[in-house]
Order: C-alpha cells, then structure tokens, then sequence
C-alpha cells in the first residue's frame, strides 16, 4: 500500500542533498521538496534591524544602514548568515522495501520524523 513519508530537515543543504540521494535511488517523481519559512525570515540569521555591527570605529549607539554590498561591516553582519526554518520532504513509497530504503536514506542527512514528533508528544505537536 503506497505511503507519504514526511520528513523535515532544520537545514536547507540537507533536505536538498537527502533529495538528490533519494532521486538518484529510483524516487523520480515521488519527491516533494518544500521550505516553510515565516514571513519575517528564517528562524535564525540575517535580520537586518537591530542584531549586527554598527558603524566602525564610531559611536556604538549611532546605527547605519546596513545595506551597501562593499561595506566590512554588511560582511561582518550577514558573510555567515545560518538560513534556518522548516525544509520538508514528502516521498511517496509504494511498498515496503521502498519505504524501507526511503527511511535510510531520509535518516542519513538528519531527517526528523514528524510522526514520531507528534507521537511522542501525545498528539500535541
């Protein structure tokens, strides 16, 4: 009996690699990638208000935009920046050796299991 495998991933890099793993075993067609990110930005990094550098060397209660792409400080602030939200996969597994491999290679790259999540949480997540 075909079976949706939902799996999320904190990192973009690898939800795509777990992707290109499961596309390269056969899942042609069967994998659904999709980011969920708020509208306010990932859950962690490059927020331009409030959280970077401000001017060097000057007084550290003046702030600057931080906008010009030649600017240290723009560097400093965003060079690192940690893209962070929900990626989801969605492979849809047609028997049980399929979702068997499936599984190995979600749990590989880090996957979480929503189902397991929710599970383990008494329905409450």
């Amino acid at each position: 009996m075909p079976q949706a495998l939902i799996r999320t991933f904190e990192h973009y890099a690898d939800a795509q690699q777990a992707r290109e793993a499961l596309l390269a075993d056969g899942f042609d067609g069967r994998v659904e990638f999709s980011v969920r990110d708020d509208e306010a930005g990932p859950v962690e990094g490059n927020f331009a208000v409030g959280n970077g550098r401000t001017t060097q060397g000057g007084n550290p209660n003046v702030r600057e935009p931080l906008t010009r792409a030649g600017d240290d400080i723009y560097h400093h602030n965003f060079r690192n920046v940690e893209h962070r939200g929900l990626h989801m996969l969605v492979v849809q597994a047609e028997n049980g050796d399929e979702q068997q491999r499936a599984c190995a290679i979600l749990d590989r790259y880090g996957a979480i299991d929503i189902d397991r999540l929710t599970a383990g949480n008494g329905g409450n997540g």
